[in-house]
């Protein structure tokens, strides 16, 4: 139970990050694109030991797109229709434990690999965009 109040707070705490844009929103759902969609590609690296659920964060809403186990890797997908909307960023967040990843802005582009490396000591994770269209 003190376990769920602490991860409650951390949340609660991202969606109140400076300027208020993503506290200003309504409840946080969980909602899921209907298929048919084009997806982009979110590939996590997880090096913590902890299972990580990753959200996408889209008009200042936490979007579930799914966990990555400890010490392993997994392949999530991103609606495009979400990034189309503006800017989005990806929330890591651990089960069990402190603290999260909450990335910059990012503008993925069609045809576009999102990589997300998790360390232990979430501080040093980083994300990087990538085409996947040859130039020629």
């Amino acid at each position: 139970m003190k376990t769920m109040l602490i991860r409650t707070a951390l949340l609660g705490t991202v969606l109140a990050l400076p300027g208020g844009v993503l506290a200003q929103q309504g409840p946080t759902t969980v909602s899921r694109p209907p298929d048919g969609r084009e997806n982009i590609p979110v590939q996590v690296t997880n090096n913590g030991w902890l299972d990580v659920g990753v959200y996408a964060v889209v008009a200042g809403v936490p979007q579930y797109l799914g966990e990555v186990p400890g010490l392993s890797s997994g392949q999530l997908k991103l609606a495009a229709d979400w990034v189309s909307t503006g800017d989005v960023r990806l929330l890591a967040d651990p089960i069990g434990g402190f603290g999260h990843y909450l990335t910059e802005p990012l503008r993925p582009l069609r045809g576009d690999l999102i990589q997300l490396r998790l360390e232990d000591d979430l501080r040093f994770s980083t994300v990087d965009i990538r085409s996947t269209v040859s130039s020629g």
